[in-house]
């Protein structure tokens, strides 16, 4: 798993991380046309197996403190520039997903420049969030990750 260089960096980026996990764990405004339920098929007889095999997997919902968690994440990308808080979020995203976000395919899409340049952004991105967010009375210092306090 990516982590950026610096301890304090790597605090905000494992927080901005946990907060994109719980977007994907609260439900969608609009449900989406084929939805089905998640309970299994019930048999209409008593000893007729009810298809484990294809039963639905979903995520869990949400806990009150992820949404809170994700909410403050929120406002620490909204502190930051337009472009670097697009940069914020799609590497965020892909860190979901991926064990290093895909840095060439980044700097290809969005700034057609060297890989490690937008890394470097990245991480400046990080370290703009932790100035602002210091000089805001030190918010982060108050949420916890995963049980590891920051």
């Amino acid at each position: 798993m990516y982590e950026p260089n610096s301890p304090r960096l790597a605090i905000i980026h494992k927080f901005l991380v946990h907060g994109a996990e719980t977007e994907r764990r609260m439900p969608r405004v609009i449900p989406h046309r084929g939805m089905i339920t998640v309970w299994p098929d019930v048999a209409a007889e008593r000893n007729v197996d009810f298809r484990p095999s294809e039963t639905r997997v979903t995520i869990c919902a949400a806990t009150n403190r992820q949404i809170t968690d994700h909410a403050r994440a929120e406002e620490l990308i909204n502190l930051l520039d337009t472009d670097s808080r697009f940069l914020v979020r799609k590497v965020v995203k892909s860190c979901l997903f991926r064990k290093v976000p895909p840095w060439k395919k980044l700097g290809d899409e969005l700034y057609k420049v060297h890989p490690l340049t937008v890394k470097r952004r990245y991480e400046k991105a990080l370290f703009d969030i932790d100035c602002a967010d210091v000089s805001r009375t030190s918010r982060l210092a108050k949420c916890t990750y995963r049980g590891v306090k920051s």
